[in-house]
């Protein structure tokens, strides 16, 4: 499911070009200010700032009672210190936890290892109905930052590891629904399974999980063979919770480029997209048509009544053929997201964007980021939104379903978008 235009995201470019090092400046200092834009970021990162002060003279004056008349006792062996640390530690976590919850403060998690390791639809879906659970129960999202990507998705054969904010804008996401990292979730009340808390799997209705106001965080903990974009599911959960597919907004760079691309179309609303799934998708006994419907001879036959020859196609595709389509350029200009891979090379603005990001969530200097297959999504899916016409390998190439013949509806079909 493609996002929804967003023009103060998705912005044309300025008439004047910003160098690299400037975009690399404008990504990192966007990501600094996670947060600061809403009363709720304030919030969080001014109590945070107390709840340190408060341990720092928790601590003090505790290590200043320890030493007063007994400047001939034996020091503590450093074993006994470091318990000593722990429990004060601990203490200050508790003590920050029971400010924030006289406050009325409560949170929501998605604590599930199903729904970590997998593909950009599976991924972005069950954040998506996360966070709409916890908007209908008034409560403020936590968000993991750890992007794996599974194997099959990653481009290099091998499962990585990304912080989120090399993917999507949390400034933008922060100031449109109450969220904090769980990092800094942690640093101001402590690893997150030692806060009071209720573990639901998917089952439980939202309305059955609103009447635990007075805990302080509900985790949803899918068990096997339940994923958290099941909250979205009638059958699952009776109360229809209304998902807001624009909350996960590609971050500046991911915009910048996909605003690059366009132009070399000739700009928004000047060019076509075709999504055509193939890859996966092509296995007989589960999609028996999809093969050929999805080949340039059927294309050829198919397109011209969707959209005029002559006009400028782009085509999202898992193809991994490149010169697959090329029949196609005997109807239409055509073109795949691998003819821009100069715009996301060595010295390229992007490059440069990353690099700014990258050290604003902690990549060490010098690591260069990866244009990974999730980056080649959301690009995907951002030019969607710029397209003059849409074309969807279901239903508009072929007639098979989507998730297959014995499945009755897609992801998040049984969610209501607003």
């Amino acid at each position: 499911m493609g996002l929804r235009d967003s023009p103060a995201v998705l912005r044309p470019h300025a008439a004047a070009s910003p160098s690299a090092r400037d975009h690399g400046d404008s990504a990192s200092a966007s990501f600094r200010e996670w947060g600061g834009q809403s009363e709720h970021g304030e919030r969080a990162r001014r109590a945070s700032t107390e709840g340190q002060e408060a341990r720092a003279s928790t601590e003090g004056q505790e290590a200043r009672a320890s030493t007063e008349g007994q400047e001939t006792a034996q020091p503590p062996s450093p074993a006994a210190s470091g318990e000593q640390d722990s429990e004060a530690q601990q203490q200050a976590y508790r003590a920050e936890v029971e400010r924030a919850t006289a406050q009325g403060e409560r949170y929501y998690l998605l604590s599930s290892s199903r729904d970590m390791c997998v593909g950009q639809g599976h991924w972005s879906w069950s954040q998506l109905c996360s966070a709409a659970e916890a908007k209908a129960l008034g409560r403020t999202v936590v968000l993991v930052t750890d992007r794996c990507l599974h194997q099959e998705h990653s481009g290099t054969g091998r499962e990585e590891h990304g912080h989120v904010g090399l993917y999507y804008n949390l400034t933008a996401m922060g100031s449109q629904q109450p969220m904090v990292l769980m990092e800094h979730f942690v640093a101001r009340f402590g690893p997150w399974d030692m806060t009071p808390m209720r573990k639901f799997p998917i089952g439980p209705s939202t309305g059955e999980l609103s009447v635990e106001r007075d805990v302080f965080l509900v985790v949803r903990e899918p068990q096997e063979g339940q994923f958290g974009f099941m909250v979205c599911y009638k059958e699952h959960n009776q109360d229809n919770v209304t998902v807001d597919p624009e909350l996960l907004v590609p971050n500046d760079a991911i915009a910048r480029l996909t605003h690059t691309i366009a132009d070399a179309m000739g700009g928004q609303q000047r060019f076509d997209y075709v999504h055509v799934r193939r890859g996966d998708k092509t296995d007989p006994t589960h999609w028996p048509h999809l093969d050929h419907d999805t080949r340039p001879e059927a294309l050829l036959q198919k397109l011209p009544t969707l959209i005029p020859r002559g006009s400028t196609l782009y085509i999202a595709t898992n193809e991994r053929d490149l010169h697959f389509f090329d029949p196609l350029k005997a109807v239409y200009i055509v073109y795949r997201e691998e003819d821009f891979a100069a715009l996301w090379g060595e010295g390229s603005a992007w490059e440069a964007d990353m690099r700014g990001l990258a050290a604003a969530v902690g990549v060490a200097r010098g690591t260069r980021v990866e244009f990974d297959s999730e980056m080649r999504v959301l690009v995907d899916y951002s030019l969607k939104k710029l397209a003059r016409r849409t074309v969807e390998t279901f239903y508009d190439l072929t007639n098979d379903n989507r998730d297959g013949p014995n499945l009755a509806h897609g992801i998040g079909q049984n969610a209501s978008a607003t």
